[in-house]
């Protein structure tokens, strides 16, 4: 059975930070953030969530070369703690086109190629796929190309960043895709609703069968290394 999350940032924005996370968590789902240093971090341990993924950088970008040696040098260090900690870092593919012009690893090909260089059982793909629908397309070969280097599957329907059902990608085929490949790892909403946001939960549940997410098995806790940007 997958392990769903969903992104805090994005849905129930009418409400405090850490209500939303409380609502996300009372809906069965783990939850996940994006830039931890702008969030009261006791106060969300508070709520008694579940926390998925954040993202694992708080500084440096690979769009200078001063920024990337400090992103870079930060990376090692915290992959060799990570692993001992049980923690898996995440490398994100973002589309240039519409959401994050000039960011690298624009092609999802091309992040799965440097996960799979560095071979590190502490660093993979996390694998957006509402990026890589607006970078590339293909999205099944592309999971089956990723498979065991999968650390995480985010989803958002295209075009309008909502949740599955809302657009063009056929997400009932991903959901049988995942399941041929045996994937048993975290299904992440990164997506804002359409409309109701407690529909959009349900939308998005039901699309990958979770029934039951709150009785799942914790995964191992996941940082994201965005290259170029904490805002997702």
């Amino acid at each position: 059975m997958l392990r769903l999350a969903v992104c805090a940032e994005m849905v129930f924005l009418d409400l405090p930070f850490e209500e939303r996370v409380r609502r996300i968590a009372e809906s069965g789902f783990q939850v996940e953030i994006w830039n931890w240093t702008r969030h009261d971090i006791d106060a969300l341990v508070g709520t008694g969530a579940e926390f998925s993924s954040m993202v694992g950088h708080t500084a440096g970008s690979l769009l200078d070369e001063d920024g990337a040696n400090a992103l870079l040098r930060g990376t090692e260090e915290s992959l060799a703690v990570a692993e001992r900690a049980g923690v898996t870092f995440c490398l994100e593919n973002l589309n240039t086109a519409l959401d994050h012009p000039g960011a690298p690893f624009a092609r999802a090909d091309d992040t799965l190629a440097l996960v799979d260089a560095v071979a590190r059982p502490g660093l993979r793909m996390m694998l957006d796929l509402y990026h890589a629908q607006i970078g590339e397309g293909n999205l099944i070969q592309l999971l089956k190309r990723a498979d065991s280097l999968i650390g995480e599957v985010q989803v958002a329907d295209v075009p309008g960043r909502c949740e599955p059902g809302t657009g063009e990608i056929n997400f009932a085929a991903i959901a049988a895709a995942l399941k041929d490949m045996g994937y048993r790892g975290t299904v992440g909403l990164e997506a804002y609703a359409s409309g109701d946001d407690n529909v959009a939960l349900e939308r998005f549940s039901a699309v990958f069968g979770a029934g039951t997410p709150a009785q799942q098995p914790p995964a191992e806790p996941t940082a994201t290394g965005v290259p170029s940007s904490a805002e997702r």
